[in-house]
């Protein structure tokens, strides 16, 4: 008996043809599913949360303004501290040493001379008495100029700045200390008793004669010009307001102390050397444009307690 093998050719063709159609179709929906891919329209990048103002501020922006009620942040601060610093150092080449001193140095330039040195205290009052200089501000902020100019040209390093013209004063007392329940007695006295007899001056800002003098706290130091005309009058007012003072157990005037207008100020030390003392007692600064001389009328002497100035009217001549 014979045993026939069948290899059934035809059908093995038909598996392989029918397995190369499948493979074919396969690769074809691959490339279609790749061309579709590429020609899909790109989602558009998600919108940014807005921020808040309170999230903008504790990011690295500045504010630039408001437009359409919206914080408009413009520039980003820099995080690298040598770029920081090199930014610091054009931006102060492009200021005045003024500019400079404000921002990098952080000087007080307002009430320069008047400053609290004991913890505030409610119902406590800082006090202090002087006289306003405010007749001949153009002549004084002329040479005020021109004493700034040189001084910082001969001694750089000292920086100094102008005192504003609305602070002009001769002071005639220090910084003292009130409780509220004393203000009232205290001002009737320095009225009723101890100036009441004072009548009108006149006084002269001698801008010849220049010193340089200290705080009490040796922190801040001026140029200022000195009092000629009615210096010993200007002397017999401060020894008053001292006896007032003594009534109530305050701290009188500095002893010896030289009556004066301070012009420019500066936290620099190296001014109480004696050269730069003997440079301002030299009357470097007489080219000032001006006849040295400032004459002025004083009918009142004023008493600031706290935010309130109070003024004490002298008797007419």
């Amino acid at each position: 008996m014979n045993i026939v093998n069948y290899s059934d050719e035809s059908g093995s063709e038909n598996e392989s043809k029918l397995t190369k159609n499948n493979k074919q179709v396969t690769e074809a929906k691959e490339k279609e599913i790749k061309v579709i891919e590429t020609q899909k329209p790109q989602q558009a990048p998600k919108k940014k949360k807005l921020l808040g103002l309170n999230e903008i501020l504790n990011q690295d922006y500045q504010d630039k303004g408001i437009e359409d009620g919206k914080f408009i942040p413009h520039k980003k601060l820099k995080l690298n501290e040598e770029e920081n610093e090199q930014d610091n150092k054009e931006e102060q080449k492009q200021m005045g040493i003024q500019t400079v001193l404000k921002k990098s140095q952080q000087y007080e330039i307002q009430d320069l001379q008047k400053t609290r040195k004991v913890p505030h205290i409610d119902g406590q009052f800082a006090c202090y008495i002087y006289i306003d200089v405010n007749v001949g501000l153009a002549q004084l902020v002329k040479a005020q100029s021109n004493f700034k100019n040189r001084v910082n040209r001969d001694y750089p390093d000292y920086q100094f700045v102008d005192i504003e013209p609305d602070n002009f004063h001769i002071s005639l007392s220090k910084t003292f200390y009130l409780n509220r329940h004393q203000i009232e007695p205290f001002m009737s006295s320095l009225r009723e008793k101890y100036l009441k007899s004072f009548q009108q001056i006149s006084l002269s800002i001698d801008l010849n004669k220049l010193k340089v003098f200290s705080n009490e706290d040796r922190n801040r130091f001026f140029v200022a010009a000195s009092v000629g005309q009615g210096k010993n009058i200007v002397k017999d007012i401060v020894n008053q307001i001292d006896n007032c003072l003594q009534a109530y157990g305050l701290d009188t005037f500095f002893k010896g102390n030289k009556h004066h207008v301070s012009l420019l100020w500066t936290n620099n030390k190296a001014t109480q050397n004696a050269e730069f003392k003997l440079y301002v007692k030299d009357n470097r600064f007489n080219s000032s444009g001006t006849d040295g001389q400032v004459i002025f009328d004083v009918s009142e002497v004023q008493c600031k307690i706290g935010k309130r100035i109070n003024t004490i009217k002298l008797n007419p001549v």
